[in-house]
């Protein structure tokens, strides 16, 4: 329909089914609901196709609705661990972010939780909230156990992506960025390390005006 991949039903479709359905159905449909995004989101290549992350983002902010109506947030930050990549390209919407918020909020595992909010640092600031972001971002990284240094890592890349494109303040970002790359080899997680080349190189470029290093 006009090209979209996924088809809507109209409103009052939605709401008849929903009436005929009994609080212990929709509970079910809502737990399968959220299994399958699971599995939509494991099955994701490394670079998702931007147009079906669109098509599905209803899904994944329903999932994230549901995760914390039902008192599972924990899914819900394990649900958006996996779509991190795609959330760099497309933008969660509004509704979606404060479903997040309250989920990482509500979350009772406290090593999930500081996941969570290295993960909020970087959305907040796309949704034009730097100090929130930041806030999220250095929570998330004091609240994360000693022993996690693969995490910390992560941690440490979130907070100077957040600090960097908020401020440009090279003399915050670059401790940032050695620590995070020392445990990012270390712990041989090519990703934070690529991650962690690449806003160096950005730094090199606009700070020191370094274009070769760049």
């Amino acid at each position: 329909n006009d090209g979209e991949l996924r088809f809507t039903p109209y409103e009052p479709v939605r709401e008849y089914a929903g009436a005929r359905l009994t609080a212990a159905q929709a509970a079910h449909w809502r737990a399968a609901h959220r299994a399958w995004m699971q599995r939509w989101a494991a099955e994701l290549p490394v670079t998702p196709p931007l147009a079906q992350a669109r098509a599905e983002m209803d899904n994944l902010c329903a999932a994230l609705s549901t995760a914390v109506h039902d008192g599972v947030p924990e899914q819900a930050v394990l649900l958006l661990l996996q779509v991190r990549r795609l959330l760099e390209d497309v933008e969660l919407p509004t509704v979606g972010l404060a479903h997040a918020q309250a989920a990482v909020q509500q979350c009772a595992d406290t090593t999930l939780q500081s996941r969570g909010r290295s993960l909020l640092g970087p959305l907040l600031l796309q949704a034009g909230r730097p100090a929130d972001g930041e806030a999220q971002a250095l929570a998330g990284l004091e609240s994360l156990p000693a022993n996690q240094p693969a995490l910390r890592a992560r941690a440490l890349h979130s907070l100077a992506r957040v600090r960097w494109r908020s401020r440009r303040e090279a003399t915050e970002t670059l401790p940032l960025l050695d620590e995070a790359q020392q445990l990012a080899e270390a712990s041989a997680d090519v990703e934070v390390q690529a991650g962690v080349m690449a806003l160096r190189a950005f730094v090199s470029n606009v700070h020191a005006r370094d274009h070769v290093r760049a």
